[in-house]
């Protein structure tokens, strides 16, 4: 698997035999990404916090009233997309149990559906119509009864 990162992004590229054999990493291993995402946004606003904290007075004067307003818009937004990553991390864990709880009842009910399998098997290699040579014989056979 290999990765590559493009600004914000982080790009996951699987080999083509992994596709192909439908062996997709399960969605635990995305969630190691998306992690390392919300992490990396978290560092983001924090040093850019830390930057805002540190000014002192002879910078503040210096920053213009627009710009202050900017960096703290900025921040603000910073802070919201680190909040709309964990609520997705939140939401991608509750759809990953979700998704294994059904996969174990799948795989709970895998011996009923071979046994029902087996049993429409049997049934369609019954013939459904009896032979006439065997129909002429079962009537025969058969005392009627007054």
């Amino acid at each position: 698997m290999e990765e590559k990162a493009s600004g914000n992004r982080v790009n996951v590229k699987f080999p083509k035999v992994l596709i192909k054999n439908k062996q997709l990493p399960k969605a635990t291993e995305y969630n190691h990404l998306f992690k390392r995402e919300i992490q990396e946004v978290a560092k983001s606003v924090q040093i850019h916090g830390y930057i805002m904290a540190s000014t002192s007075n002879e910078e503040d004067k210096l920053i213009t009233t627009a710009d202050k307003y900017f960096i703290e818009q900025r921040n603000i937004v910073l802070q919201e997309i680190d909040e709309t990553m964990s609520s997705i991390l939140n939401g991608l864990n509750v759809l990953n149990i979700s998704l294994e709880s059904s996969i174990a009842v799948g795989r709970e009910f895998q011996s009923v559906s071979d046994l029902w399998k087996t049993f429409y098997d049997g049934l369609e290699s019954i013939p459904d119509e009896v032979p006439i040579d065997e129909q002429t014989t079962l009537s025969q056979a058969k005392p009627t009864t007054k």
